[in-house]
């Protein structure tokens, strides 16, 4: 099944327990089973595994690898896993992703969601009367129009310089919301189809709240949701930020919301996500019971230490998530032949082994910007190119050919001007992306290429959004809707482009996929893009990311998820199992 719309992967910190994160390089480790304890189950019953009998009350104590800018997880700048999982029992949303990759009503905010005409392409969804913000205040058609209006990225309603929304993708074909039945059905009519229409109205805030506290306009709105200093006290799911519940740089703490209106109530006392930027405690902190439950990005060390800890319980599971480094075509200097060589430089597959492969040694690189291996519609397009080969010889071709020069191990322009030093952004913290850089710094010395380190430990969304980069790593962590994710972050009004790809063949053929009803047309049109992706050397992918998730024996109905909607998706079933003592 295809993915969608990303979210920045948890971008921060992999633990730093071996001196460099070269020093393991070469080492034969053994690939560790997928899953300890009850998290076996989950290979034969990925949306039922890890389940059992809940004993009132209780905590939960977790790990988010990032610290938080804003409270608007729409917004581009805010759009990353850590703050989604967070969020995912405060934001209603109407449809819910499984492990499985089914997409399922949310039957708790929804009576119905259907397309009830397919030209004009029309979707009506029904709100359950019950369903309420925490305010007792009704969840309308009202929230859906603001959705609509803050990420249409049309400039209409707001400013899309104000409204940075992290997507556009279905919004920007909306030709109209409209509200009816008191405002508990929601017409949405599209100017042009969008297949992937279920994707929207993901995360729904309240209308009346920004409304209340920022007055009249959308603009002011967003800004108050994005804002930082705006805690929610309000929410539309089963949990809400307790009083006093944030502590700017060390956690947030949520508690069950007194008015929610779902069938699976939350058993928990609190639920605690502490804000740990230094990985390397979050093994001994598990071990201690000080946590109880790690969605961390992992590496060798911290799955080999994890899994040795008795009582602990984890899954290693590859999802839709994928590392990739991209160039920034803002900079002039990086012209296409430039882009070539450094793409044919840097060596894919030794940065496999030194990072991710040092636990997972199934994994092979990434052919794909569209899809990952076992999905359909998966096509190896990197196959045949040299890209990420780390072939040396034909990268230095590449660029004499097209009149450069390598003198004094300095790359030397064809106006006879030093080539400048590149910008290298990644989280700082993470040892793995460090250890990525120090690799690609290297490959591209022999180019003539200098390149400099530049982490960025808190505000990395800003700083990628911004454009304050040559190369960038991270990860997009995606969603079972391929043509809106490709949109979201192939296409300038998209939201995500952060490197500048803009080719109207590509972008005309994304909009066409997105049109399209047909999985395999789809499929066939997005890979059609990302051939002309490719030949642009504009992003490299390196691998299908591991998601690692841990908790104590104690703790029930956590399951892994291997897409943007993590473990948190179901976090009202979250709790501690009954018969044994609480951590």
């Amino acid at each position: 099944m295809p993915r969608g719309p990303r979210r920045l992967a948890s971008l921060l910190v992999v633990a730093a327990i071996a001196s460099s994160g070269l020093a393991a390089c070469g080492q034969g480790v053994s690939t560790p089973p997928p899953a300890t304890g009850d998290f076996l189950d989950c290979a034969t019953h990925q949306n039922s595994c890890n389940s059992g009998t809940r004993i009132a009350g209780g905590s939960i104590v977790t790990v988010a690898e990032k610290d938080l800018p804003g409270w608007n997880l729409n917004d581009a700048n805010n759009n990353t896993l850590d703050f989604a999982q967070i969020m995912s029992g405060v934001l209603p949303t109407t449809f819910i992703i499984n492990p499985d990759y089914s997409v399922t009503l949310n039957t708790d905010l929804l009576e119905s969601a259907e397309q009830t005409n397919t030209s004009p392409q029309t979707i009506v969804y029904k709100i359950k009367k019950q369903a309420v913000w925490s305010d007792k205040t009704p969840i309308t058609a009202d929230d859906f129009i603001w959705a609509w209006q803050t990420q249409s990225g049309t400039g209409e309603f707001c400013d899309p310089n104000v409204c940075q929304a992290a997507s556009s993708a279905g919004y920007n074909q909306i030709k109209s919301v409209t509200s009816s039945d008191g405002g508990s059905t929601v017409t949405v009519v599209f100017k042009t189809p969008f297949t992937d229409w279920k994707s929207l109205f993901a995360t729904l805030y309240p209308k009346h709240i920004a409304a209340d506290a920022a007055g009249p306009s959308i603009a002011d709105q967003w800004k108050y949701y994005s804002d930082i200093a705006h805690v929610p006290t309000w929410s539309g799911g089963p949990m809400v930020i307790a009083k006093d519940g944030f502590v700017s740089g060390a956690s947030v703490t949520l508690v069950p919301n007194p008015a929610w209106y779902g069938a699976v109530k939350s058993t928990l006392d609190t639920l605690t996500y502490k804000i740990v930027l230094d990985q390397t405690v979050e093994e001994p902190a598990l071990a201690n019971g000080e946590f109880n439950m790690l969605f961390p990005q992992p590496n060798r060390d911290l799955v080999s230490q994890v899994r040795s800890l008795e009582g602990v319980k984890s899954s290693l599971n590859i999802g839709l998530n994928w590392e990739h480094i991209d160039l920034n075509l803002a900079n002039k200097a990086l012209t296409l032949p430039v882009r070539q060589a450094i793409f044919t430089a840097i060596d894919r597959k030794q940065v496999l082994d030194a990072t991710i492969g040092q636990f997972d040694k199934d994994v092979t690189p990434l052919g794909s910007h569209m899809f990952v291996p076992g999905l359909d519609g998966y096509q190896d397009v990197l196959k045949g190119t040299t890209q990420g080969a780390g072939d040396i010889d034909t990268a230095t071709k590449t660029l004499t050919d097209a009149g450069y020069k390598i003198t004094g191990g300095r790359l030397i322009t064809p106006q006879g001007t030093p080539f400048p030093t590149l910008r290298y952004l990644f989280t700082q913290g993470n040892t793995d992306r460090q250890t990525s850089e120090t690799l690609v710094e290297a490959s591209l010395a022999k180019i003539g290429i200098k390149v400099k380190a530049d982490p960025e430990k808190i505000n990395f969304g800003p700083y990628l959004f911004g454009g304050q980069w040559d190369l960038v790593q991270f990860a997009w962590t995606g969603a079972p809707f391929a043509a809106a994710g490709a949109y979201q972050i192939w296409t300038p009004e998209g939201g995500s482009d952060f490197p500048g790809f803009n080719d109207p063949k590509a972008i005309d053929l994304i909009k066409k996929a997105l049109e399209n009803t047909d999985p395999n047309a789809t499929n066939e049109l997005l890979n059609q893009a990302d051939r002309i992706l490719t030949d642009a050397n504009v992003v490299l992918p390196l691998f299908q990311k591991a998601m690692f998730l841990a908790t104590g024996t104690n703790v029930v109905g956590i399951r892994p998820n291997g897409t943007q909607s993590g473990p948190g998706y179901n976090v009202a079933e979250w709790g501690l199992r009954a018969n044994n003592s609480i951590q």
